[in-house]
């Protein structure tokens, strides 16, 4: 499918998500556009939240049934809706100081985690249970050091995800019996590469970029 990005109305650079059967939604001010791709319609907005907040970021779980949009506050909130009817599910207030700067979904959409931007580049991780309820299973106390701008789960492995940007990245694993998430410093052995981000392989593996 190409998309002719430009010709997006709102459209501030964000990721776009694709909800099928041509249709992708993005945020747009305090709100979120729905569009169809070459369809020649208007985009369909959709006031997610109170109206009166910036909708920087918003995620779809794989599943197709969680849609997740981050408020743009001093202090970021999540909004969870259902999907496709948008029925508000839970508002996580809170959540870190200033912007988000990634957001992501596991694979089996039980885990979703949230990287701050700056100054903090913090990693909060939660659990998603049966009823679509989000808890905080763990949660940086400390800043990262690095200026980390992307993070995603291991497809393969959904207690696996990866944070990277700044020149750096990092492997985390989490454990569900202590609530903890530790990292591993990835390295690269060829001398002048800097690596701004990363993607993962269908096999699990990561290629960084």
């Amino acid at each position: 499918m190409n998309v002719q990005l430009e010709s997006f109305a709102g459209y501030t650079g964000t990721p776009i998500l694709a909800l099928g059967n041509g249709k992708i939604a993005y945020p747009w001010a305090t709100g979120v556009a729905f569009e169809t791709v070459g369809g020649g319609t208007e985009p369909e907005f959709w006031a997610a939240g109170d109206g009166t907040h910036e909708i920087s970021q918003m995620r779809l779980n794989h599943q197709g049934s969680l849609i997740v949009c981050a408020e743009r506050r001093l202090k970021s909130c999540l909004l969870v809706y259902s999907y496709p009817d948008r029925a508000p599910l839970q508002r996580i207030p809170d959540v870190c100081t200033l912007g988000i700067a990634d957001m992501a979904f596991s694979r089996d959409g039980k885990l979703f985690a949230v990287l701050s931007g700056a100054p903090h580049y913090q990693v909060t991780l939660f659990s998603v249970d049966f009823q679509n309820k989000f808890t905080i299973v763990h949660q940086q106390k400390t800043p990262n050091v690095h200026q980390f701008s992307s993070i995603s789960f291991n497809p393969k492995d959904s207690h696996q995800f990866c944070t990277s940007g700044g020149g750096h990245i990092m492997f985390w694993n989490y454990d569900p019996q202590a609530n903890t998430a530790s990292g591993t410093e990835g390295r690269v052995q060829t001398s002048g590469v800097r690596l701004c981000s990363h993607v993962w392989l269908t096999s699990g593996d990561a290629v960084y970029l």
